[in-house]
């Protein structure tokens, strides 16, 4: 007589989420461009004359990010954080912007104050 009631070993079932989707390699691209360029205006806009520069860089990936999506575009967290990083460079250009120029009307105004407090003795 034979036994019937062999038992096969447990095999783990693996599943896939649901909705997964190879990578594109043209959206890892644009989407690492685009991340790289807003990282660059945000590191720029610190500094006193690059912050003028990040201000248009800034706008300019912003705009990018949009027409990228306008045209179809996968928008995932990496878009996402491409457009809120070019919107921080732009607004953080125009602070960085304002402060240096402030700052330098500041001490312009000291120099003028002391040289002429100088001249008078």
């Amino acid at each position: 007589m034979e036994n019937n009631n062999y038992q096969q070993p447990y095999q783990q079932q693996y599943y896939t989420t649901p909705g997964y989707q190879p990578v594109n390699q043209q959206y890892l691209d644009t989407a690492n461009a685009l991340l790289k360029s807003a990282i660059i205006a945000c590191v720029l806009a610190g500094f006193p004359v690059c912050s003028i520069i990040a201000i248009f860089k800034g706008i300019g990936n912003r705009k990018k990010v949009l027409d990228y999506l306008a045209q179809g575009g996968l928008h995932t967290p990496r878009i996402k954080v491409s457009s809120m990083l070019s919107r921080a460079a732009t607004y953080y250009g125009i602070g960085s912007t304002i402060l240096y120029a402030v700052m330098f009307t500041y001490y312009v105004l000291v120099i003028i104050l002391i040289s002429s407090a100088a001249m008078r003795r």
